[in-house]
């Protein structure tokens, strides 16, 4: 854990004339910030293709987890996370088939 230790000057700009304030702060960094940071710096370090089998490989991963959770079938799962990602949106006008 690492402990950072700073003297911050603020000047209010809202209040001219305002007292130029000096404070004491401590900032920790926790443990998940460092993780988030680090698999963040993986992915990016990646080049498309390789992001874009992560990203395959992380939701099928989801749906056989999803599947195992709800005991439904590997399908009936896929389609309550795709359900999941269209809830709350309107369907784009681009994306409609017409019957004719």
């Amino acid at each position: 854990m690492t402990i950072e230790v700073s003297t911050k000057v603020t000047v209010d700009n809202h209040r001219p004339g305002a007292s130029v304030t000096r404070c004491y702060t401590a900032r920790m960094r926790s443990v998940a910030d460092a993780l988030r940071r680090e698999s963040r710096d993986r992915v990016l370090a990646l080049d498309a293709e390789a992001r874009l089998a992560l990203a395959l490989r992380l939701g099928t991963e989801d749906a056989h987890l999803l599947s195992a959770v709800r005991g439904v079938s590997l399908r009936d799962a896929e389609r309550a996370i795709a359900r999941t990602r269209s809830h709350g949106r309107v369907p784009s006008a681009a994306n409609r088939i017409e019957s004719r």
